[in-house]
């Protein structure tokens, strides 16, 4: 719900500029950037939690987790549409990081996973993989094309 109120206010601000916005901005801002943080993974860094509901959706029902949710690029969408005042340089490497992390879900050929199996093993099935579906992971990179200056 941050990601929309940022992209939101973001919006706003652009159309009618105003003092208010960004002050309503910056804490939202912070809330946002609560969620990511620098993970040990080219599909984890600065990636927040978008969908857990205990079930998995691909063809094959292991339990895992799906990472990264390509939901996670509406993140990177409300930073990139920031006011000049509130970008940095930091701001625009974390879009940058999350757009790449969701791109890491497409194969050479053009393929893309529903989702990845994060874990090496689950109930002691090997695991560590791609789903074979392939879903609407395609949204990461349509979103990523749509926030292009």
């Amino acid at each position: 719900m941050v990601a929309p109120l940022v992209s939101l206010l973001a919006c706003a601000y652009c159309v009618a500029p105003d003092e208010r916005l960004l002050t309503a901005l910056r804490p939202a801002l912070r809330w946002l950037r609560a969620f990511g943080g620098p993970q040990p993974h080219v599909r984890l860094p600065d990636i927040g939690i978008r969908h857990r509901d205990g079930y998995w959706f691909g063809i094959d029902p292991q339990w895992g987790d799906t990472f990264p949710h390509y939901w996670s690029v509406l993140t990177a969408v409300a930073l990139r549409q920031l006011p000049e005042a509130l970008r940095t340089a930091d701001t625009e490497r974390v879009a940058g990081a999350i757009f790449a992390a969701n791109l890491a879900d497409f194969g050479p050929d053009g393929r893309e996973t529903c989702a990845f199996l994060m874990p090496s093993r689950v109930d002691g099935r090997p695991a560590h993989r791609p789903d074979p579906l392939m879903n609407d992971q395609d949204w990461a990179l349509a979103l990523l094309l749509r926030s292009q200056k």
